[in-house]
């Protein structure tokens, strides 16, 4: 018995694990190690590093020492874990076809007050959101008081939540799956393999400052260097304008590297104008396309085709570096070939700031985009192709509704077929579809003729994409459920099902099927039935 108890538990863990891997922007362990060097590298940039590991700002009387654990006993990597636990929440993804300038209209609050906490339904506002009180509280730190030092605990505490944000805004399975529509709630395991089917694809991105990668999603982050360079950058960015704000708000001296750090990003003016800047009453679309928080410009966008702009820098290899400009959906935005990617897809003229246009095409003619890149060395036309809809998966519920006929004795009954199961796999070796399912069929005419099914089912792929597409196989036991019909028996059928019809507003399909089915009852019934399956 104990022996059986501790095989289930093993089981029970191993299933657990399985699941947890398949909702996550980044597991729990990837947040931490990310947020946790983060942490220590924007620290080791601000002050000195004592024997015991504790960080020590400020240095002087008024100086505040933060452990590696200040938040109860976890550090800052655990504390952004923790808050990315809720990860299939619509706040943590990006917002289908819109842009970061688009996602962020939502973002019209001051950074203070009981607003500041709203929900938002895109991880870039929702990060944004976050930031903006971790600076504010920031700002609030007075080296007079013997409680400035919880200010800044208090502030890195929310940039732990914003970072958990900003972090999942890298990974592919948040930059493509996420669908609202009328049947999402039905969908949920439909939407879990479209972002775990994002997640291993990957996706060419692109972000404000005109540098394009294709990142990768949970379980990858470590694995892939371009995926984890420019999450780390972004997130070290955040944090650095945080401490920035503190040591500016508080009268402190900023240390070299945050001094050197905002020289290099900041706009040419005095600490203390660039902090008043950012923690100015703004717009989020205000506080990306006029007052350019660094952090923000770093966060990407999915891409389908780009102008490329050689510029005068060269990289480690010796290459000319390369600055991208999105293309844009209208006339003369984009490059007339438009080959093996959809105009649909980009992006139109109002969603991105002036300065994200290549400055040849803000005054041009609608025939300079052909133009330009074919008489001009320094710029070329890039189209990426992106696998934008992921097929709708078998697993996870399923609902039938359809109409049979059942033969019994010499008699056809004419009704309906509503059932619901649960799709086990979409492909097992040489199989595919495998699914349980339970099937209510009453007869329209007799009410003592009905039948209550329990099935396994599992379908072999067809060869061509057109009409049909799988054999089915369906076997398991009836029972009816009349006076004169109450008999229990074997079920077996056999059918073929069409093509997936994708719906357009959520990662559910439809499934077609006809088959022909056997009831061995006191007397046999048999007959066919179409049913349409929506997976």
């Amino acid at each position: 018995m104990k022996r059986n108890l501790s095989r289930a538990s093993v089981a029970l863990l191993v299933l657990m694990v399985i699941m947890s891997r398949t909702v996550s922007a980044w597991d729990k362990n990837e947040h931490r190690v990310l947020a946790d060097s983060v942490f220590a590298t924007v620290m080791r940039e601000c002050g000195t590093q004592s024997s015991d590991g504790n960080y020590v700002l400020g240095g002087d009387e008024t100086s505040v020492d933060i452990a590696p654990t200040a938040w109860s006993g976890a550090t800052f990597g655990e504390r952004v874990a923790f808050y990315a636990s809720d990860d299939f929440d619509r706040s943590r993804f990006h917002k289908r076809g819109q842009s970061i300038q688009q996602q962020l209209r939502s973002v019209d609050l001051p950074t203070s007050g009981s607003d500041a906490h709203a929900r938002h339904d895109n991880v870039v506002a929702a990060y944004l959101t976050e930031h903006l009180r971790a600076l504010q509280l920031a700002s609030e730190a007075d080296p007079s008081d013997t409680q400035a030092a919880n200010m800044l605990i208090y502030a890195l505490e929310r940039e732990a939540a914003a970072q958990g944000f900003l972090a999942d805004a890298f990974s592919s399975g948040h930059l493509l799956s996420y669908h609202e529509g009328l049947l999402t709630f039905l969908a949920r395991r439909n939407r879990i393999e479209a972002h775990d089917y994002h997640r291993n694809r990957g996706a060419y991105v692109i972000n404000s400052r005109g540098e394009v990668w294709q990142t990768f999603g949970d379980g990858l982050l470590h694995w892939y260097p371009p995926t984890y360079e420019h999450a780390f950058e972004a997130c070290a960015t955040s944090l650095r304008e945080l401490l920035v704000v503190w040591y500016v708000s508080s009268g402190r001296e900023l240390p070299s590297g945050l001094r050197s750090w905002l020289g290099a990003v900041g706009p040419d003016r005095a600490a203390q104008d660039v902090i008043e800047l950012w923690l100015g009453d703004n717009s989020g679309q205000e506080y990306y396309a006029e007052v350019r928080l660094p952090a923000l410009l770093l966060i990407p966008m999915p891409v389908s085709a780009t102008w490329s702009f050689r510029t005068d820098q060269f990289d480690d290899h010796g290459a000319r570096v390369r600055q991208h400009f999105p293309q844009l959906r209208e006339p003369g935005w984009h490059d007339p070939v438009t080959f093996e990617i959809d105009p649909r897809y980009l992006y139109p003229r109002e969603s991105v700031p002036d300065w994200m246009v290549p400055e040849p095409l803000r005054n041009s003619s609608p025939t300079a985009a052909s133009e330009f890149v074919r008489s001009n060395p320094d710029w070329a036309s890039v189209r990426y192709v992106q696998a934008r809809s992921a097929p709708p998966s078998y697993k996870g519920a399923l609902l039938q509704v359809g109409g049979q006929v059942t033969i019994r004795e010499g008699r056809g009954h004419t009704g309906g077929t509503f059932g619901l199961g649960y799709g086990l796999w979409d492909d097992l070796v040489f199989i595919k579809n495998v699914s349980l399912c339970a099937t209510f069929m009453p007869s329209f005419h007799e009410p003592s003729h009905r039948l209550l099914a329990g099935s396994f089912e599992l379908g072999f792929d067809l060869p061509g994409e057109s009409w049909p597409r799988a054999l089915r196989l369906e076997s398991g036991a009836a029972v009816g459920l009349g006076e004169d019909f109450d008999d229990f028996g074997a079920l077996f059928a056999v059918g073929l099902d069409s093509p997936v019809m994708p719906l357009s507003f959520t990662y559910a399909g439809i499934t077609w099927r006809l088959k022909y089915q056997w009831f061995s009852l006191d007397s046999p019934v048999s007959g066919p039935a179409l049913e349409m399956v929506l997976q």
